[in-house]
């Protein structure tokens, strides 16, 4: 059944209708699993209604068990909708809300359980009407150009932005443009508004957005200057396209062309606007006026000459000054006063009546009496006269500068001055000369000012600083000379240095003058000057001058040829090839490049290498020897084993010259440790360098030896003797040679050296050699004579065999002379392998009792094998024996304990475990009984007897080991 309330079921049977019965079931809803939102048709945007909430289940019954919590939503964004609401018991399934929409329009509400979002419901379409208007809004375009009307849309809303399509208001029209006319125009450019409002009710308003209003085309212009400026000083003037409602004209792209009532004006040339400009430029300091008086500046648009605008008045005044005029007389008399006018002017020609700047005045004619610095005043109206004195001949102009600024300035037209009378003659030479070159000399008669007296018509006389100068005769002036004279190689200077050469009137000798200073040069060099010092010491470097000389002995400075040295010292080390450079000035001294080494008298010459005639020598340099730096020891060739010889040492200085002064203290070693050398010896001045050691030295050992002597204090000076062949004296003992160690057995080599008392090798020994040894055993070599192929020396290969270990040596005897003997150091005679061993135990045991035995390892020479490094194995005679495990021998022997039970001789035998061979047995161990006396009987009868027949039984007592206690 899907039907709640009272239900009833009927039966029938389908051939007897009278056979029927009824039954009333009682049906209940099945859970919700659906919600149904009614709410009213219509609706006010912002008034509040009732919506009703229903739970049914599938079947479309209310589920009045429903307990739910439902959640409201809604198609209206704006709507005031219930809170979360949950179900009661007395909600039976239904609950009513109130609901408040506020956008006009068909709208619904939702209600979903907030478990099971599939019990949902939605009311049924709700139509929204608008409440009453509370506002405007206006709609107008985002742009509008000024002047050119538009629309605006007014729109009444509700509080809830719904339109109140039901308004019926008066509206009334103001703009943020002051200029505004109904039925839209705006004039003003920039962002506007326009705001409606109802005439009743003012809160019912509402503004358009921003109404971004354009200028309309330009028509005019606006030129913006300064009131004042000043002539030739640039301003800047700002010209804007206005439209007919004074807008700026921002998209004005036309070009503008200036004019002036200033005919001398510089005006910005055409320009066209960009749209960068937004119909406003500056022409930044492009305008200047020159011309004093009121003015104004003219733009006008180069096509449309009514797009036109001119500049308020500017007045312009005149501009300070920017030069000076200087006026004076055409000509004048050197040291003559005359006047010079100044005059102050702006740049554009003008008096600067009002200048009061400080005047500086300079001339061309650096002697002129010029008029110390004055400063302008109000009166002189920008001019001022001067006094000056020119004192050069010549074209000259005075110019006046203001001492501020340094370009207000002006300079006078040319002066012409004429020279005054004679007072000094002036003698031009040239810088430098040749000596014996001839050269020109120019005489100028020269007033006090230094003008040329053109009239001079006086006699010079010539002198000089050269004392062998050749210098012209005498000469007297003529009108043609205009007071100049050149006397063209008349001049010949032969020092050379520094010089001059004066001219003096011979009437008035007041009138006279010197050359500059004349820089005389030698001459072509000719030979060389070559400067030593008189003395030297061999072997100490010192210094040479060399100096180019001409044939008046001037240095020849410019001379760059190359010089080679040479000496009559063979062995000198003379400078390398050396070309003068300019730096030298013909002189050059080589520091320390020159070494002497053979004493005597020497000179050092130095040649030019392309001509051979340019030469020079030194004087004489007498070269002394130098200190000793070495000794020559002089020894014979030869020499005997302690026999005394003599050595002679001479002191040397490093160039192998015999040092006579030498007083040091010579200290004599020897290759031959064992040499019997001089004592130290002191040099004296007699010995003129040269000592002879006579029978002072004896060397001992053999080969070659050699003798050094050095200097006590200078170890540096040293000197060895070339080598001395030292030969063995008669032999007088042996030295035998032989191996630290060896084994038993195993045969090994002796070497014998006979020796001389200082233990050379007698190598000419040939004497008979015999053997004997500390080792009684030992295997020696028979008797050997030595051969001359011996050169003392033999060895006896595997001749020697030691067969005791220990320390053993071998010892060699000379047959005849007994005394000639050696014995050799400790031989260490090692066992060999180990071939048996020793077992060591006592003479007797009581059975049962430990006792201690000792096994060693021996080699076949009976000698303890230490080396052994085998396992000892144990049995014994006595089977009962307790004997030790298997062992190693520690150095080839051990110590172990063992018991023997068995009475009687009982033996113990250790066996190698691998070397069966290798074993040894213990002498007898007689085995008494255990200490402990009898412990039991043994009782012995036949097997069988008679009855009656006596029979014997034997009664034994034994110990523990069943040994007869006896």
């Amino acid at each position: 059944m899907k039907t709640a309330g009272n239900q009833t079921v009927t039966t029938t049977d389908t051939l007897n209708s009278f056979d029927t019965g009824t039954i009333t079931v009682a049906v209940g809803p099945a859970a919700a699993s659906s919600l149904t939102v009614t709410a009213s048709a219509s609706a006010t945007a912002g008034t509040a209604f009732t919506v009703t909430v229903t739970a049914k289940d599938p079947y479309g019954n209310v589920a009045t068990g429903y307990r739910g919590t439902v959640h409201f939503t809604s198609t209206d964004g704006q709507a005031v909708l219930p809170a979360n609401y949950t179900f009661t018991a007395g909600d039976n399934g239904v609950h009513s809300f109130s609901v408040t929409l506020k956008t006009a329009g068909s709208q619904t509400v939702t209600t979903t359980d907030t478990v099971t979002g599939s019990i949902t419901g939605t009311s049924g379409a709700v139509s929204v009407s608008p409440a009453a208007a509370s506002v405007f809004t206006v709609t107008a375009p985002g742009t509008a150009t000024a002047g050119t009307a538009f629309s605006v849309t007014v729109t009444a809303k509700d509080p809830y932005g719904n339109t109140a399509t039901g308004y019926t208001g008066t509206v009334h029209f103001t703009s943020s443009d002051g200029t505004f006319t109904n039925l839209t125009t705006l004039k003003t450019s920039g962002n506007q508004t326009v705001t409606a409002t109802d005439t009743v009710t003012g809160t019912i308003t509402g503004t358009s957005g921003t109404i971004v209003v354009s200028a309309a085309a330009a028509t005019h212009y606006t030129a913006a200057a300064p009131a004042s400026a000043t002539a030739g000083t640039a301003f800047s003037i700002t010209v804007t396209a206005l439209d007919q409602f004074n807008n700026v004209a921002k998209s004005y792209t036309g070009t503008v062309h200036f004019t002036s009532s200033d005919g001398a004006a510089v005006l910005p040339a055409n320009y066209a606007f960009v749209g960068g400009d937004n119909g406003v430029h500056t022409f930044t300091n492009l305008t200047t006026l020159k011309t004093s008086g009121n003015h104004t500046v003219t733009g006008t648009d180069t096509v449309t000459g009514s797009i036109t605008g001119t500049s308020g008045t500017i007045v312009v005044s005149a501009a300070v000054a920017s030069v000076f005029t200087v006026t004076t007389s055409a000509s004048s008399t050197a040291g003559t006063v005359i006047t010079v006018t100044v005059t102050a002017k702006d740049a554009f020609g003008n008096i600067a009546t009002g200048y009061t700047g400080t005047v500086h005045f300079t001339s061309s004619d650096g002697q002129a009496v010029l008029p110390a610095n004055y400063t302008f005043v109000g009166g002189d109206n920008g001019v001022h006269v001067f006094s000056v004195t020119l004192k050069t001949a010549g074209n000259q102009t005075v110019t006046a500068t203001d001492t501020v600024t340094s370009s207000i300035t002006g300079t006078s037209g040319a002066v012409n001055v004429a020279p005054a009378a004679a007072s000094q003659l002036m003698v031009t030479a040239p810088a430098s000369a040749t000596a014996g070159i001839a050269f020109s000399v120019t005489v100028t008669a020269k007033d006090p000012y230094g003008n040329t007296a053109t009239g001079y018509t006086g006699t010079v006389h010539f002198t000089s600083s050269d004392g062998a100068a050749t210098l012209p005769v005498n000469y007297t002036f003529v009108g043609g000379d205009n007071g100049v004279h050149t006397f063209t190689n008349l001049m010949t200077l032969k020092t050379s240095g520094n010089q001059t050469v004066t001219a003096t009137d011979t009437v008035t000798n007041t009138i006279t003058g010197t050359s500059g200073t004349i820089v005389v040069s030698a001459a072509a060099v000719t030979h060389y000057s070559v400067t030593a010092p008189a003395s030297a010491t061999a072997g100490t470097a010192f210094s040479i001058t060399v100096t180019a000389l001409d044939q008046f002995n001037n240095t020849a400075t410019g001379y760059t040829g190359t010089i080679h040295f040479t000496s009559s010292d063979g062995a000198a080390t003379l400078p390398a090839n050396y070309t003068f450079v300019g730096g030298d000035n013909g002189v050059h001294t080589f520091t320390n490049l020159t070494t002497l080494k053979t004493s005597g008298n020497q000179t050092v010459t130095g040649t030019d290498t392309v001509t051979g005639s340019i030469t020079g020598t030194s004087g004489t340099i007498a070269v002394s020897a130098s200190a000793a730096t070495h000794y020559s020891v002089t020894a014979p060739a030869s020499a005997t084993a302690g026999t005394a010889f003599s050595i002679t040492v001479t002191a040397l200085d490093q160039f192998n010259n015999t040092a006579t002064s030498y007083a040091g203290t010579v200290h004599f070693t020897s290759s031959d440790g064992a040499a019997v050398l001089p004592a130290n010896y002191t040099f004296v001045g007699g010995d003129n360098g040269v000592h002879t050691f006579t029978n002072l030295t004896t060397l001992k050992t053999s080969g070659n030896q050699t003798v050094t002597g050095t200097d006590t204090v200078t170890g540096t000076i040293t000197g060895t003797s070339g080598t001395i062949a030292v030969s063995a004296s008669a032999a007088t003992h042996y030295s035998v040679t032989a191996p630290a160690s060896a084994t038993a057995g195993t045969a090994f080599s002796v070497t014998v050296t006979a020796l001389d008392q200082f233990n050379n090798t007698a190598t000419g020994y040939t004497g008979t050699v015999h053997f004997t040894s500390g080792d009684g055993a030992a295997v020696l070599p028979a008797n050997y004579t030595f051969v001359g192929g011996d050169n003392g020396v033999h060895t006896f290969t595997n001749l020697t065999t030691l067969k005791t270990s220990g320390n053993q040596t071998v010892t060699a005897t000379d047959t005849v002379t007994g005394s000639i003997t050696g014995t050799s150091g400790t031989i260490a005679v090692s066992a060999a392998a180990a071939t048996h061993y020793s077992v060591t135990a006592p003479a007797s045991a009581t059975a049962g009792t430990a006792f201690s035995i000792t096994v060693t390892a021996l080699d076949q020479f009976n000698n303890t094998a230490t080396g052994y490094a085998g396992t000892v194995h144990f049995t014994s005679s006595d089977g009962q024996a307790v004997l030790p495990a298997n062992s190693t021998l520690t150095n080839g022997t051990s110590s172990f304990n063992v018991t023997l039970k068995t009475s009687g001789n009982q033996t113990i035998t250790g066996t190698d475990t691998v070397t069966n061979s290798i074993t040894g047995t213990s002498g007898n161990v007689n085995v008494t009984f255990a200490s402990g006396g009898a412990t039991h009987y043994t009782v012995s009868a036949p097997a069988n007897a008679t009855a009656g027949t006596a029979f014997s039984v034997t009664v034994t007592a034994q110990d523990q080991f069943n040994n007869t206690v006896t």
